[in-house]
């Protein structure tokens, strides 16, 4: 998403006109444009001069718009724009370079004038935000995707197994997103990034987590319920629950019982879901002969694709005269 900020309140003032309410603005940046000039410096604020502030409303000691407050008057629009000469309309804030608003509350300049220039660098880039880790979308891999950072020509992404690290360096490229692969199932890692140029590496950006997919283990399970004797000519009623036990999605489910011709299909079952189904059989003179009835119920599903699971279970119930 990306918002002009408009009003007469700061870029700070725009975010509350989102409809965030108080929602903990994660990762949010808001950095003014450097063109060279003390008077026109980039400014950065959450995670570091303003962290108190935040950790405050994180707690609910401070409502959002107390926020906003503190943070209007500690950088105010004069200082949040630079030079107000910027400003095309007293209610449009908009100037060069514009600034991006992202869904989650980070704003990132469009473009920022300080990339190398054959000359030489003037400093190296700021921190990157918005680090986002995948988490169980792949079997074997996790992806990584941040914000452009102004200034930045690589980008250097460090993993830890634990959220405290330590951290080891295992990419450097010029893209804003990264694939780590051949990773094990069922796995956690930890990530940060730093953006770098030729003058050197900013601050590593704050860490996020991602993990790969479990292990399939597909299971089913029948379970059956009703009287365990019965005489002739009794109707008995037996009820059938089947419930998907493992961690999978199971698809195509078929369900059987030949005595009382029971067949019934499910579409697909969630780990967890289950469905519940009735069948009904009226005991005849052979059953009464033998001495008992066997139930003989039997489920078949599909997951991943074309790969087969199958269950049965059984339940036997005594004839009388």
């Amino acid at each position: 998403m990306v918002l002009n900020s408009c009003g007469s309140g700061g870029i700070v003032d725009s975010l509350m006109r989102t409809g965030r309410g108080d929602e903990y603005l994660e990762d949010v940046t808001i950095l003014a444009a450097s063109r060279g000039d003390e008077n026109y410096s980039g400014i950065g604020f959450i995670e570091t001069a303003a962290e108190s502030l935040m950790n405050e409303m994180e707690d609910g000691e401070m409502s959002y718009e107390d926020f906003v407050s503190a943070i209007e008057n500690e950088y105010g629009p004069e200082r949040m724009l630079g030079d107000p000469a910027g400003l095309k309309s007293p209610s449009y804030y908009s100037y060069d370079p514009d600034f991006t608003l992202y869904s989650d509350g980070a704003v990132v300049p469009q473009e920022d004038g300080l990339a190398d220039s054959g000359g030489g660098c003037q400093h190296e880039p700021g921190k990157v935000f918005g680090v986002r880790a995948s988490e169980e979308d792949y079997a074997d891999k996790i992806e990584l995707k941040w914000y452009p950072t102004p200034n930045a020509t690589r980008y250097v992404v460090y993993r830890a197994d634990r959220r405290s690290g330590p951290y080891k360096e295992i990419s450097s490229g010029p893209q804003n997103s990264y694939m780590d692969e051949d990773l094990p199932a069922d796995t956690s890692y930890w990530y940060k990034v730093a953006a770098c140029n030729s003058c050197g590496c900013g601050e590593m950006s704050s860490y996020d987590g991602g993990s790969t997919q479990s292990t399939p283990d597909p299971e089913i399970s029948i379970s059956v319920s009703g009287p365990d004797e019965a005489g002739f000519a009794d109707s008995i009623v037996l009820t059938v629950r089947i419930k998907n036990t493992g961690n999978v999605l199971l698809e195509d489910i078929e369900v059987f019982e030949a005595m009382g011709g029971m067949f019934e299909f499910i579409s697909e079952l969630q780990p967890g879901q289950s469905r519940t189904f009735t069948t009904e059989y009226v005991v005849i003179q052979h059953d009464v002969d033998r001495g008992y009835i066997d139930f003989d119920f039997y489920a078949t599903a599909y997951y991943s694709g074309s790969n087969y699971i199958d269950e049965d279970e059984g339940k036997t119930v005594e004839v009388h005269d």
